[in-house]
């Protein structure tokens, strides 16, 4: 196929996956406000501008970023839910696009970081719980910054130490810092970038480890802040005991990103439902244990691409492994930026199902995708049906 044939043809992958996550997210755009929305609209509504940023019992991280951002949202559209709910599906298309740049300098392959993209578009690894919550702007926000420092920092790689280096640099640091007043998940980006960073280097490369650890340096003050403000509130209580924990939490979590079984009063009960949910934490270990089994494969032993992607996962996961939810820590919106490498390495395994092994393989890869976009936008479909009138 020529360069050009290969241009339309991710263009139209693209274009058809976005079509499928219109399709999901557009039945959300007449729910109404629910949960940690109503939080929000009576911040801002009760404070002026000044007092909304001030840290307030109301949160138990301070993200003044979001604050400012919903205030603006709500000076514009008031108490329109579904306007928030297409601004948050406007801003996880923007996010998709630069997923798609960063896989494509990961990669080099344009057809792979389409895949990815795309089956990110649609909610694989999320299941778009985070588009479909107004309060979500602020974290999406942070996702998108934090791409984007990602993204700044393997330019300056690229670079090479030439005309406009520092710049991008600064701009790096800057995206990275802005993300972090956003979300405090944000506080892995940093380490994220100065992964990639080292995975992209080369011998004679001018970036040396001093500029690298520039790009930990970001988000530190804010994260000292909100282990400050969160450390007199019960969600977030990291000791010794919680600690221990951790390992476990951590492959729970990577399973239930593959398989999201959670009890839940929202799902009519029925006796299939009830022994899925009676088997989900074995279901969730067994699961978790093998993705993670194979992204330490990955980060060791296959090119750097995928080596970024298979730390970056357990990364994003591992702060919310310390938050003291008992009942309910596990979410599908705190899987949204872990859900960028998760699609990543699905669309590399899937594509690699085609590479260079003759057209059966490569139909069954085609299958393999259709079958989870299929089964993702299901899913999507039935939780905004069950969270619509929550």
């Amino acid at each position: 196929m020529s360069p050009a044939g290969r241009k339309y043809r991710n263009l139209a992958v693209y274009l058809l996956f976005l079509a499928i996550s219109l399709s999901i997210y557009s039945r959300a755009f007449d729910n109404g406000f629910r949960q940690d929305d109503h939080v929000f609209l009576r911040h801002v509504e009760t404070n002026s501008f000044a007092e909304s940023l001030r840290p307030s019992s109301d949160f138990t991280f301070y993200r003044p970023g979001t604050l400012i951002l919903f205030r603006l949202v709500y000076g514009f559209f008031g108490r329109n839910s579904g306007a928030f709910i297409a601004f948050n599906f406007i801003l996880h298309v923007t996010i998709s696009l630069l997923v798609l740049l960063l896989l494509g300098k990961l990669f080099s392959s344009r057809i792979l970081a389409t895949l990815g993209a795309g089956l990110f578009l649609v909610g694989f690894g999320h299941y778009g719980k985070v588009v479909m919550w107004a309060c979500c702007c602020g974290q999406l926000t942070s996702v998108m910054l934090s791409v984007a420092g990602i993204l700044a920092s393997l330019s300056w790689v690229e670079n090479r130490g030439g005309h406009g280096s520092r710049r991008l640099l600064a701009a790096a640091i800057l995206l990275m810092t802005s993300a972090g007043l956003f979300h405090e998940s944000a506080i892995v980006t940093p380490a994220v970038a100065a992964i990639a960073v080292l995975a992209g280097r080369s011998r004679g490369d001018p970036t040396g480890r001093g500029s690298i650890a520039l790009l930990l340096l970001p988000v530190l003050p804010l994260l000292l802040m909100n282990l400050i403000l969160s450390s007199t509130r019960p969600v977030y209580q990291p000791g010794a005991e919680r600690l221990l924990h951790v390992p476990v939490y951590l492959v729970r979590y990577a399973g239930f990103s593959i398989v999201p079984l959670q009890k839940t009063g929202m799902v009519p009960v029925s006796p299939l439902l009830i022994r899925l949910f009676g088997a989900a934490p074995v279901l969730h270990l067994a699961a978790g244990s093998a993705l993670l089994a194979a992204m330490g494969f990955l980060a060791v032993f296959r090119r750097k691409g995928l080596r970024t992607l298979g730390i970056w996962f357990p990364l994003a996961v591992l702060p919310f492994t310390l938050i003291a939810m008992p009942e309910g820590w596990l979410q599908l919106r705190y899987l949204y930026l872990a859900s960028i490498p998760l699609c990543g390495l699905a669309a590399a395994g899937l594509y690699g199902l085609a590479d260079g092994r003759g057209n059966p393989a490569r139909i069954l890869s085609n299958v393999a995708v259709v079958i989870i976009t299929l089964c993702t936008s299901a899913l999507v479909l039935l939780l905004e049906r069950h969270y619509a009138g929550f």
